[in-house]
């Protein structure tokens, strides 16, 4: 079980809040910037009644996209650890579906969660805003559909697809591609590749500056940098060509590849 979460939108409605008419009966975006990820969170609900409704959420800082529906029954133990599957159609077509999870918000009321994948975040959004009559979803722990309207639903695949185009994703791996970069590096050339990224992305986004301990190398002995001491000029050149097409906010992501540190703890705004 996910357990009992908060959240903006949706969860007033499920909570009988003021803010509930926000989203009835169409599709409502709010875009915000976090100040603790650096990022922006897109945040699209729809409420179907004052307990029940729909609610998508994408942040830059993350992969993918989160959709939550709240049917409007209270949850039981039938559902503990149960893992539905979510299923999304536009239009009357079957568009994909996904496994997801339960959890309960308010007052013990049932939720079906799922964190979509990347490809899967995008096929939805772009989905979004062709629809032309309805979004049907079902999630997998209601007898029946939510069979929704498409009012403000171009708006809002609009704004998830901005926020999606942002996220840092990894590569697929092709069929003789065993193991990444990042996984043949050792921890000394890992850290040479996350330094030379960061000072690069610092340059790139004067807006954000490095925090201090990000560039601590704690699990590093100056042996083995000494090792790899001849990688630091190349890597640097290589990090600024790696970066020069990409969005300030995808180069402040890349050298995370590298470490083992949240956006948070790597980066801070000026």
């Amino acid at each position: 079980m996910l357990g009992r979460l908060m959240g903006a939108g949706l969860l007033l409605v499920a909570l009988g809040g003021s803010e509930a008419a926000a989203g009835f009966k169409s599709w409502t975006t709010k875009v915000e910037d976090d100040p603790f990820s650096g990022g922006t969170k897109v945040t699209v609900d729809f409420a179907s009644s004052l307990t029940s409704g729909i609610l998508i959420r994408c942040d830059t800082s993350q992969n993918g996209m989160m959709v939550r529906s709240v049917p409007g029954f209270r949850t039981s133990d039938a559902l503990k650890d149960y893992k539905p599957i979510l299923e999304f159609a536009i239009d009357g077509k079957r568009l994909l579906g996904q496994q997801g999870e339960t959890a309960t918000v308010g007052n013990d009321l049932a939720v079906a969660q799922v964190q979509l994948t990347h490809y899967h975040a995008e096929a939805l959004a772009y989905a979004f805003t062709k629809a032309k009559k309805q979004i049907a979803i079902k999630d997998g722990i209601s007898d029946r559909p939510f069979l929704l309207g498409v009012s403000g639903s171009s708006k809002a695949g609009a704004a998830l697809t901005r926020c999606l185009g942002k996220q840092v994703t990894e590569a697929p791996k092709t069929e003789t591609e065993s193991v990444s970069d990042v996984d043949m590096l050792t921890p000394a050339g890992r850290f040479v590749e996350f330094q030379a990224l960061a000072l690069a992305a610092q340059d790139k986004c004067p807006d954000y500056r490095l925090k201090p301990q990000a560039l601590e190398h704690k699990d590093v002995s100056e042996e083995d940098l000494k090792v790899v001491a001849d990688m630091v000029e190349g890597s640097r050149r290589a990090a600024d060509k790696t970066l020069a097409d990409k969005s300030c906010f995808a180069a402040l992501r890349e050298p995370l590849r590298y470490g083992s540190l949240p956006f948070d703890q790597v980066w801070e705004k000026k």
